[in-house]
């Protein structure tokens, strides 16, 4: 599975997702967190590689979920992992020499 391949490359670069042991999940993205985000988006679209940026606000600063918190500030942990979070390429027909390309780009991109 590509998410093992990425859970062993990634975890020295940056925060990658926590699983429970024996608990299965389709993957459907493959998320990252990283304090320079858009630094990082930036470099891998450089290098050729999509990213994907799908919570970029917090659900309690959305309209239809805005009595459930209390403006900006009031959930500062989802409004810092809004500014985080980066999706990486992931598919069910996704090749090991794609994701080791994907992980030498994320590598390239945290350490320069």
């Amino acid at each position: 599975m590509m998410a093992d391949f990425y859970d062993s490359q990634l975890p020295s670069l940056v925060e990658t997702s926590v699983r429970v042991d024996g608990s299965l999940s389709a993957f459907a993205q493959y998320s990252i967190l990283t304090d320079n985000r858009d630094e990082v988006q930036r470099r891998l679209g450089e290098a050729g590689i999509p990213t994907a940026i799908y919570y970029p606000r917090p659900l309690h600063l959305q309209d239809a979920y805005a009595a459930h918190g209390d403006g900006p500030g009031s959930l500062p942990g989802s409004e810092a992992l809004c500014n985080r979070i980066l999706a990486l390429p992931m598919h069910g027909y996704m090749k090991k020499g794609v994701a080791l390309r994907v992980t030498n780009a994320v590598r390239d991109a945290v350490t320069e």
